[in-house]
């Protein structure tokens, strides 16, 4: 499993290790303050995530966070955000699995993602879908000049894994 600063975290993984490669970066991170894994994965197997993982299930996280957060004011949401993932986060089994994480990119609701991410993780630890893509340095999600882009530099990133089944740690 490649991991140190030099790999730039990014775990390499193929569809029939997936599992296998997730659950040794789990190990990883449980002697870390948070544990926050990345799954870049391919629209097919984004698709089929249940036959990957048979024994989890991977919450939509933007769908229930809009169900809770549909009635509040944009202030309301800023401020209870991080309640209602929490909320979310804990009630789940012993590892949160998260897919569609979109939600949290809204510009309007001004937060770092990963951040919130790590913060909750150290409850809890996260496996998410990340719903951007990957390249050799960077974690990214949307397009330069779009207004929810976001890039992350994954040498700075702490107590954070990916793990990449695309072609050469590239996507989207």
């Amino acid at each position: 499993m490649c991991q140190d600063k030099e790999d730039m975290k990014i775990i390499k993984a193929t569809t029939d290790n997936l599992k296998e490669m997730t659950q040794q970066a789990l190990s990883v991170g449980q002697m870390q303050s948070s544990c926050v894994i990345f799954l870049v994965l391919g629209e097919n197997e984004i698709k089929n995530i249940s036959v990957l993982f048979p024994d989890e299930i991977f919450l939509n996280v933007s769908k229930l966070l809009a169900e809770r957060l549909i009635s509040m004011s944009r202030k309301e949401r800023e401020d209870n955000l991080v309640i209602e993932l929490k909320s979310i986060a804990l009630n789940s089994n012993n590892i949160c699995h998260m897919q569609r994480i979109q939600f949290l990119f809204a510009e309007e609701l001004n937060i770092d993602p990963i951040k919130l991410l790590q913060q909750i993780s150290r409850k809890r630890p996260i496996v998410a879908i990340w719903p951007g893509g990957l390249d050799n340095n960077n974690l990214f999600y949307a397009t330069p000049g779009h207004a929810e882009y976001i890039n992350y530099q994954l040498s700075e990133l702490q107590d954070v894994q990916v793990i990449s089944t695309c072609e050469h740690g590239v996507t989207k």
